[in-house]
């Protein structure tokens, strides 16, 4: 008696290299998110742990807005700006062992604030308002007013 053979489930090997070639740039794109989000928290943890705190005064603030450009409608040529948020230009002073510096770093891992937070982050570092920042005791020029 014969008996009837089965299909195999194995892809050609064409097939496997085309999955490979699209899914590649995703794996990667998600790789890089993760490990970009364990270096920012790797980086403020070591910023909270080895920087000095120090009070620090606000000279100057601002916020440049990020864009996208999007269809008004999926038929339509004509376009809009769509606000994605801001991200955060700042100046500040503040005194170290009898010198005084400046920096206009705000954190030690990249931040881009929602639009709704602009007028929070206005009211909070406005001009002349004081905060405490944390430095780098070896490298004082380096500081950030946020954590």
């Amino acid at each position: 008696m014969n008996k009837k053979s089965r299909p195999s489930a194995r892809w050609p090997a064409s097939q496997i290299i085309l999955v490979a070639l699209v899914a590649t740039p995703f794996v990667l794109l998600i790789y890089s998110m993760v490990a970009s989000t364990r270096y920012d928290q790797k980086m403020t943890a070591d910023v909270n742990a080895r920087f000095e705190p120090v009070e620090c005064e606000v000279l100057e603030v601002g916020r440049r807005e990020g864009t996208r450009r999007e269809r008004i409608n999926p038929d339509s040529r004509r376009t809009r700006e769509v606000s994605m948020g801001f991200d955060p230009i700042i100046e500040y002073r503040y005194v170290w062992r009898g010198e005084t510096y400046h920096s206009r770093a705000f954190s030690p891992a990249p931040r881009t604030f929602a639009p709704s937070d602009a007028e929070t982050f206005d009211r909070t570092y406005a001009v002349g308002t004081r905060h405490q920042c944390r430095l780098d005791p070896e490298q004082p020029e380096r500081a950030f007013i946020a954590g």
